[in-house]
């Protein structure tokens, strides 16, 4: 697949499409271009979810693992936020493990960050230091290499490592997004909800024995805060 085409397609789709132009022949052909190769990282996903699964087993921990392709709407969105061509993008097929402790947490991140099959990109900590509205987990940026299957060789993609009390949270900020209407995750809508949620991810933190996001208040400041916060959202 010409990755030209590829980007070019992207560079259609992060634009605004009025609702009658999605039956436009170039913006039906954009959506095909890009929809082929998001479902190109399929097979190499489900690939890695099953490497992931059998990691966890040979560590002997008590992780739950998943995967997905990430949603066209959500990639649109990441094109207009970030401007990186659609080639780029990690996370078009993503895997996750979700894992009891912290503890296990680093030791399964340290197991996969040392693997030599694949190419290990870049490994972004974000329980170390947590993402600006709390979000915390641990994100492995790889190439994938299987000589088998050389329709997936170098395909991009992304390995999460996070504890239950942080998949919780994360999934918190999804469904509470989705009941109030707003996109809570990209860091948009009600300053009152993004403000609780951090707020509890800094409680979640101190729990775990993590850090949490510089300048949140500590102790029973912050449970004030959060009391107050829940009396006022209701």
């Amino acid at each position: 697949m010409d990755r030209k085409a590829i980007d070019a397609a992207g560079r259609r789709l992060a634009q605004d499409i009025p609702w009658d132009s999605y039956a436009d022949p170039e913006v039906i052909e954009a959506f095909r271009v890009a929809n082929s190769w998001r479902e190109r990282h399929l097979g190499a996903m489900r690939s890695m979810h099953l490497q992931l699964a059998h990691a966890v087993s040979r560590l002997q921990l008590d992780g739950v693992t998943a995967s997905r392709l990430k949603r066209m709407p959500s990639i649109r969105r990441k094109l207009r936020r970030i401007r990186v061509p659609l080639t780029k993008i990690q996370d078009l097929g993503g895997c996750r493990v979700i894992l009891p402790t912290i503890a296990e947490v680093h030791q399964f991140g340290a197991a996969i960050a040392g693997m030599d099959r694949h190419n290990v990109r870049k490994i972004d900590d974000y329980v170390g230091q947590p993402k600006a509205d709390g979000y915390r987990s641990l994100h492995i940026k790889l190439d994938y290499s299987d000589p088998r299957n050389p329709q997936h060789e170098g395909l991009r993609l992304e390995l999460q490592a996070r504890s239950h009390l942080q998949h919780a949270w994360a999934t918190a900020v999804e469904a509470i997004g989705l009941y109030i209407g707003e996109n809570l995750k990209g860091g948009e809508g009600s300053a009152e909800w993004r403000r609780l949620l951090l707020l509890l991810s800094a409680e979640f933190a101190e729990h775990e024995q993590c850090e949490t996001v510089p300048g949140t208040p500590a102790g029973p400041k912050r449970r004030d805060e959060i009391r107050h916060l829940e009396r006022q959202l209701d």
